[in-house]
């Protein structure tokens, strides 16, 4: 928490956001001019609420904001590995000028997976897209730091009832709860006495506000559809294959 309250963190973190997403005409950080460790002075955007953009906005522009929000979060976590870890709505503004375009604010929180993180979530990711659902549950539980789960194949079965009810509803965020998921999920790992990296909390902690962003933003979106071509790729990159 103090390292998040010193403001030349922030500074230093807007300054690697804005060059990771350089190009990226959709997503727009805050320029930083100065910092100190209790004040920074950066850039005004002219932006509104993204609560005001869901009443108001466009079908096109909305559908295109959830999108950007996804593909934004994906590249943070698997090509940049710097992971914006505080992304609730009043962090998230649309351009005035440009109302397909997400300002994305107060990045003093982050997280990043260390390598042997990332050795766990490709494969799990890859093996989800292949719909090799089992198989997601037996890496997450060869693979968990702390496992002193009794009956490792009720785990798998249990697991594989979450994961397959979030594939067969292909992820569409107007008929998913996908907060009521993650419950159950992190449920049947402390039922089991399975335990979860830190890293992946923060991560699944992001994708619970997203998620309802996107719900909002527009019900129809198929996340699983927009991911797999890029999170095969970056799996592929990340694993040298």
């Amino acid at each position: 928490m103090r390292h998040q309250l010193n403001l030349m963190v922030e500074h230093e973190n807007l300054a690697t956001f804005r060059r990771n997403f350089q190009g990226h005409s959709n997503i727009r950080f805050p320029e930083p001019f100065l910092s100190s460790s209790d004040v920074i002075i950066e850039s005004f955007e002219e932006s509104i609420p993204i609560s005001v953009a869901i009443l108001h906005g466009t079908t096109e522009d909305k559908r295109a904001l959830a999108k950007s929000g996804i593909r934004m979060f994906l590249k943070m976590v698997f090509h940049d590995n710097l992971i914006h870890g505080d992304l609730h709505p009043g962090n998230l503004l649309v351009s005035r000028d440009s109302p397909d375009q997400l300002v994305v604010l107060d990045v003093g929180m982050t997280t990043t997976l260390q390598d042997h993180q990332k050795e766990m979530l490709y494969p799990l990711i890859r093996s989800f897209i292949k719909h090799e659902y089992e198989e997601v549950c037996w890496r997450l539980l060869r693979d968990a730091p702390c496992n002193d789960c009794a009956n490792p194949a009720q785990f798998v079965r249990e697991m594989s009832d979450v994961v397959r009810e979030v594939a067969s509803t292909r992820i569409m965020l107007g008929q998913l709860d996908v907060s009521g998921l993650i419950v159950r999920f992190l449920s049947t790992l402390q039922r089991h006495k399975v335990q979860l990296e830190s890293g992946f909390v923060s991560t699944i902690v992001s994708v619970l506000v997203l998620e309802g962003v996107g719900r909002s933003l527009d019900p129809e979106l198929d996340i699983l559809k927009e991911a797999a071509p890029y999170l095969l790729t970056q799996v592929a990159t990340n694993s040298g294959q």
